[in-house]
């Protein structure tokens, strides 16, 4: 089919942003944007075709990714690029940036170090620091009118960095990487435990004598430690669409220190529920000593759990890898991570504190509970009266005390915002060692395999901790046994 390259075809007064959009950027319409990625051809027919079949229908509802969208893009990467795609290996996203910052919040977090080869397209870096993490920019060589990787430099700028975005081919530079320069990039990035972004957006347009190679084909490193996005906008001028297909080889594993943290979270659940028994038991029998007691807990948690966020995050930098210094930098830091826990836990107990009086105040009033009464005189004859509960533990009193406290405690350990909360009785627990002693870790993001330590023999920690939690509890529900009456100060 012939096209007509010389048509001029009015785009003004269609919202386009390449024309409509210089005076919003530039304060002025009288600009030509010099913008290749929207091209001003007419878009081709056979998609146009397909637009107002579809269009025909009249009814605009919600769709999926039909079973053409998978076996045109496996045809057509086959015989294009000679890449052999399967269907489950095509994930559906709408339009590349997105897709890149989609793995941008799945594989990294805030904080974590990005690579991008300058100069390049620059969403890459914009969406990169508008998402809270850390763009490394590594400059291309240019010379002989190409751009070129200096592998030496580019082998010092990935350290420490959780994933590359790499173009291919480039973008603005046009440079059609050679295999054995994306070979070299997958080893470097095996190598620094570092997963690589592929933006093939631009693969249709490479014309001979050269030739695209996808990533994730020039080497097994490359197609295990990667994810590959490609798009029709560009070759068939249909960017409006947003339409982009993800391919995966072989599933990036997420970093183990990653699925560590989260399993502390998972495993700190119930701590925090099984605690809210023998408090629940004590404020029955001596109230003060109960908020005491929360508040000794609460301290405790948040200092293992900040004691604990630094050191995974020293581990997730090395893809897991722990080493023998980390044990002092705990023990030195230890202190400080106390007092912050400590003042960080403060605000946190006084809303225990509230919910607990509060609660106690109403119940004493509305079941006409018995007091006793402390007055301060600010005349000779008034004063406030101050429910102190009077009673024996088993009884309204003491189911009272006993339920508020564990209101309070729950609320307080769950309220917004306590995921180090959650941490803290995670590590209290401990882990759940599935693997065999010393066994390796899966690899990760191409990393070497970090250590693992040793599972511990019998229960582990969680069942000593579950036995110590039930004996508590148990003796603290058998005090009032002893006729103990509630005591607000029994030390006093």
């Amino acid at each position: 089919m012939k096209y007509n390259f010389d048509e001029v075809i009015e785009r003004r007064g269609t919202d386009s942003v390449k024309w409509d959009g210089v005076e919003n950027v530039w304060g002025r319409k009288d600009l030509l944007p010099m913008w290749v990625a929207d091209m001003d051809f007419r878009t081709p027919p056979f998609v146009m075709d397909a637009l107002r079949r579809r269009l025909d229908h009249e009814v605009l509802g919600y769709t999926f990714a039909c079973e053409e969208w998978y076996t045109s893009i496996c045809s057509w990467l086959h015989k294009r690029h000679q890449w052999d795609v399967t269907r489950d290996m095509l994930t559906f996203v709408p339009g590349i940036v997105r897709g890149q910052a989609f793995a941008l919040q799945c594989f990294t977090k805030p904080g974590d170090k990005v690579m991008v080869m300058t100069p390049v397209y620059h969403p890459f870096f914009l969406v990169t620091e508008r998402l809270g993490r850390e763009v490394v920019y590594s400059p291309l060589d240019l010379y002989d009118g190409h751009y070129h990787i200096d592998f030496e430099r580019f082998s010092k700028d990935i350290r420490g960095c959780r994933l590359l975005i790499l173009c291919n081919p480039h973008n603005p530079g046009g440079r059609v990487w050679t295999v054995e320069e994306l070979r070299r990039i997958a080893d470097i990035c095996k190598e620094s435990g570092t997963m690589v972004v592929s933006d093939e957006i631009h693969a249709d347009l490479t014309l001979p004598p050269y030739k695209h190679h996808p990533f994730a084909t020039v080497s097994e490193a490359a197609a295990q430690n990667s994810l590959t996005f490609m798009a029709p906008s560009k070759a068939f001028n249909m960017p409006g669409l947003g339409t982009t297909e993800t391919m995966v080889q072989n599933p990036p594993m997420p970093n183990p220190v990653d699925v560590k943290r989260g399993e502390y979270l998972q495993r700190g659940t119930l701590p925090l529920i099984l605690l809210a028994a023998p408090l629940a038991a004590l404020a029955a029998n001596a109230p003060l000593v109960a908020i005491i007691a929360a508040t000794a807990l609460l301290w405790l948690l948040l200092t293992l759990a900040y004691n604990t966020e630094p050191q995974l995050e020293r581990e997730g930098k090395r893809g897991g890898e722990r080493k023998n210094s980390d044990s002092w930098i705990r023990v030195a830091t230890f202190p400080w991570h106390l007092v912050k826990a400590l003042l960080l836990a403060i605000p946190r107990i006084l809303l225990l504190v509230i919910i607990y009086m509060a609660g106690t105040a109403v119940a004493t009033a509305a079941l006409a509970l018995p007091v006793h009464t402390i007055s301060w005189y600010f005349t000779a004859d008034w004063g406030i009266p101050v429910p102190l509960l009077n009673d024996v533990p088993f009884s309204a009193s003491g189911l009272a005390l006993g339920g508020f406290m564990a209101i309070g405690w729950l609320v307080t350990v769950f309220a917004p915002q306590s995921m180090m909360i959650r941490l803290g009785g995670g590590v209290l627990r401990g882990l759940k060692h599935s693997r065999p002693a010393g066994a390796p870790s899966t690899e990760v993001g191409g990393a070497p395999p970090a250590p693992v330590a040793p599972a511990p023999k019998g229960g582990g920690r969680g069942t000593v901790l579950f036995t110590i939690w039930a004996i508590i509890t148990v003796a603290l529900c058998a005090i009032p046994i002893l006729g103990m009456p509630i005591n607000w100060m029994p030390f006093a």
